[in-house]
This record gives C-alpha cells, sequence and structure tokens, in this order.
C-alpha cells in the first residue's frame, strides 16, 4: 500500500458523519478534493470549509469566535497552515485529510487486533482492519482504507457502531484551482479583514477570562517546546530570528452519566476521565505530556462552580 494523498486521484464526493443530536455540522456534505486540496459544502452547496497549502477557511466558526465584536456571521476565520499546525475544522476535515504520521505513535487507535481483510468498497480494493483502543477508551475501531493510496473510507466503532463513512466517489480528472480559493473578507485572531480594536480586544479577552474563572477553569501552566525560526543571518554569526510556542486544544465537561458521549473534536491526542460530578474530556495538537499537565491541574482544588 502507498499512503499518500498525492497518490489519489482528484474526485467529487459524498460522507457521511454520524455525530451527536446536538452537533451543528449536516449528517452529510459534499466534497471536492484534490489531493491536499479540499472544499466542503453542505448538500445544498452552502460551503462550511475551504482548505488549501497555505491556509484554511472556515465558514461555521466556534461560538468563541468574536463575532460580536464587529465581525459578520459570514466571514470565514482563516488559518494559517504550517508543517504540524495545519487547521481542520468541524466534524469532516480529519476524515478528509490524511492521518498525521505522527498519529500513529503511541497506543491511540494505532495498533491492530489482528490481520487486516482484503474487501471492495464503492468498487475499489480495499482492506478493513480492526484496531485496539488506548486504554481510556471503550471500544476498537474498525477502518476501511484503499489498497492503493491508504485513504480512509469507513470508520465505525464495535461498540457504537458506524461513525463515518464515503457514500459517493466520482473521479474527475481536475477541479478548478479557484474552488480552494476564497478572495473576500476574513478574520483571524491575529489580524484579517476585521480587526478589534485594543478596547474591543481587552473587553473580548477580559469576558473569557471571567467566564473561564466562572466555571472553576482558568489558566493552565504548560511546558511548550519553542521553535526558533531565523529570517536575516551575516556572514560573522549575527542573526535576527523569531521564536514560536503555541498549543491548541479543547476542554469539554459534562454532569457525570453512563449516557454515550462522542464530541466533535479533531485532535491528535486526546484523555477522557470521569470524576465524582464530572466527565471530562481534553484534547490537543500538543503531546500527550500536555493532557497529563492538564488533568493534573485540574484535579487541583478551584473555586466552585456556580
Amino acid at each position: 500500500m502507498t499512503a499518500g494523498e498525492q497518490d489519489e486521484t482528484p474526485f467529487t464526493g459524498v460522507l457521511e458523519v454520524v455525530g451527536d443530536e446536538d452537533s451543528e455540522w449536516p449528517s452529510m456534505v459534499r466534497v471536492f478534493k484534490d489531493r491536499e486540496r479540499y472544499r466542503v459544502e453542505d448538500l445544498d452547496g452552502s460551503v462550511l470549509t475551504i482548505h488549501n497549502l497555505e491556509h484554511t477557511f472556515a465558514f461555521r466558526s466556534d461560538e468563541d469566535y468574536p463575532h460580536d465584536h464587529g465581525v459578520p456571521i459570514g466571514v470565514p476565520s482563516r488559518h494559517d497552515n504550517e508543517p504540524g499546525s495545519t487547521f481542520h475544522p468541524g466534524a469532516y476535515g480529519h476524515l478528509i485529510a490524511r492521518r498525521d504520521p505522527t498519529d500513529w505513535r503511541g497506543d491511540d487507535f494505532t495498533t491492530p487486533t489482528g490481520p487486516a481483510r482484503a474487501m471492495t468498497y464503492l468498487g475499489r480494493a480495499a482492506w478493513e482492519v480492526e484496531l485496539a483502543p488506548p486504554a481510556h477508551k471503550p471500544s476498537p475501531l474498525v477502518i476501511v482504507v484503499d489498497a492503493i493510496t491508504g485513504m480512509t473510507y469507513e470508520q465505525r466503532s464495535i461498540q457504537f457502531g458506524l461513525l463515518s463513512r464515503w457514500r459517493e466517489i466520482e473521479p474527475v480528472e481536475s477541479h478548478p484551482n479557484a474552488l480552494f480559493e476564497w478572495d473576500g473578507d476574513v478574520h483571524t485572531f491575529f489580524g484579517g479583514s476585521f480587526v478589534m480594536s485594543d478596547d474591543e480586544e481587552s473587553d473580548w479577552q477580559r469576558e473569557r477570562a471571567e467566564r473561564a474563572a466562572a466555571l472553576g477553569v482558568g489558566p493552565l501552566e504548560l511546558t511548550v517546546r519553542a521553535e526558533v525560526h531565523p529570517h536575516e543571518a551575516d556572514d560573522d554569526g549575527a542573526f535576527f530570528a523569531s521564536i514560536e510556542a503555541r498549543v491548541d486544544g479543547v476542554l469539554l465537561r459534562r454532569p457525570t452519566s453512563a449516557e454515550r458521549w462522542e464530541p466533535d473534536i479533531n485532535y491528535p491526542h486526546e484523555q477522557r476521565w470521569s470524576d465524582d460530578t464530572w466527565d471530562w474530556c481534553v484534547a490537543s495538537d500538543g503531546s500527550v505530556e500536555h493532557l497529563t499537565q492538564i488533568r493534573r491541574q485540574l484535579a487541583e482544588p478551584r473555586p466552585e462552580h456556580g
């Protein structure tokens, strides 16, 4: 098997995802894919995501995005794609894009429970593989992958059933480049066509801090690896470089319950646990150690939720 998006033939397809009842994402979407580039639309043609090599445009933003600070609802958020920090939003991005090779480290659905089974999927030669779950997850994951390119066609849980599958895949010779570009207004947290004033930024940051404090989940301290990016260098060894250190992730909780809980999250590392009051889930693009640090701090005494 040659696992690489560069080996895929461009195609148009329909992807089905089984999510929570309260998910804001539709269960089926139309996807236009050309190797690493893709575009996701509702079946009625409304665009949800545009992803190219440089940027990802998310047209359905998380509720934390500051639309109440002068950013119109219809303006997408723009995320800069860099090695190790490519953004795939919503319930579909991680199913459309190829799994990062580093995700196969550790024990998070990385180890087959037995030999692969040869099969056919949508008329294509494929392999079905069952992957063992990590200790904090209850059930193995079964994936069906293309025998040539390694593209994932279907994912299902032994315990919960179907999670996602491609319903249609129609190869095309090529897609217009315009499908994967956006030249309209954008918003980013670090600038863009719509930028908050200093006062608005200060108000927004204060509101976020107050909300976190009210929930008893104040600032967390993490050990983060910093990358150094030289921009200018002289023959005598003098240089100018920028320093980049970042970790993105999500933290969720709900009252402790035996009901199924499958949040729409897309990060390579995830941990879940329960205490006497809450079910917790933390996920990150950093490292497993970051999750351990977060979990340890959340276990420390904090103000009561009010």
